[in-house]
Order: C-alpha cells, then sequence, then structure tokens
C-alpha cells in the first residue's frame, strides 16, 4: 500500500512537471508522455489490483471468523470470575436444552474441601426438574 501512495504520488509529481513545460512550450502534436511517466501509471495500476485482492481476500477471512463470547470480568477485582464464567455456561447449555424455559435457576456452588468429584457443582438440575414438572413435562 505503500508502494502504490510512493507511486501515485510520483506520478502527481511528473504530471505537475509536465504540465508546467507545456505551459511554457506551445503543444505539439508529436510530443508524448514521458517513458518514466508512463512506466510508473502502469505499475500503480497493478498494484492497485493487488491490492484490490488482497482487501477482498481479508474481508472474506474477516466474515468467515466466529465471534467467541468475551470472558466476564468482576469488576471489583478485575479478574476473571470462575464463578460468572461457569454460571453463563451453564445458562447457556440449559437454554439450548430447554429454549422454553426462561429464566432457568443456575446456582454453582464451590464443592466442598473433602470433595473428590470437583471444585464446582451445579444445583440447577433439582429445580428445573421442578419448574419443568409444573408446566406437565416429564423429566
Amino acid at each position: 500500500m505503500k508502494k502504490a501512495d510512493q507511486a501515485e504520488k510520483e506520478i502527481e509529481d511528473l504530471t505537475k512537471t509536465i504540465k508546467a513545460l507545456l505551459a511554457e512550450k506551445p503543444k505539439t502534436e508529436d510530443q508524448e508522455i514521458p517513458e518514466e511517466l508512463e512506466k510508473l501509471r502502469v505499475e500503480n495500476t497493478k498494484l492497485k489490483y493487488r491490492l484490490g485482492i488482497l482487501q477482498r481476500a481479508t474481508a472474506e477471512i474477516q466474515s468467515k471468523k466466529t465471534t467467541k463470547p468475551k470472558p466476564k470480568f468482576d469488576p471489583k477485582k478485575n479478574m476473571l470470575s470462575v464463578l460468572n464464567s461457569l454460571e453463563d455456561l451453564f445458562k447457556e447449555a440449559v437454554s439450548e436444552a430447554f429454549p422454553d424455559l426462561t429464566d432457568a435457576p443456575c446456582p454453582i456452588t464451590p464443592a466442598s474441601i473433602k470433595s473428590k468429584f470437583g471444585d464446582y457443582q451445579f444445583n440447577g438440575a433439582m429445580a428445573i426438574s421442578g419448574i419443568l414438572k409444573g408446566q406437565g413435562i416429564k423429566m
């Protein structure tokens, strides 16, 4: 892109010089465009063509990229909140599994220190089952 801009600047400078020279002398039909100016115009056209190809390719790549949700930050501590992230993940999973269920409870609590099964646990399954049972859906 810098090369194209530089070529355009050189073309402009040469065009100004040519106009100034032509203004000094009367025009004759046998005057030609300087060879250097013509080469710069051709190179500039090629560079603009290549730039267009690159811009279309990058736009296509950008449109194909999926945007991942940003992790939630705890504004008080300015660090990632594991509980908030887990809560968001479970809310997303429950809403995908039960799209008709609005405001499903997603309590996540740290497991007890002696727990062998993990650091956090999801305690919303029974509450969700109760809500679904109330709607007449057996789970």
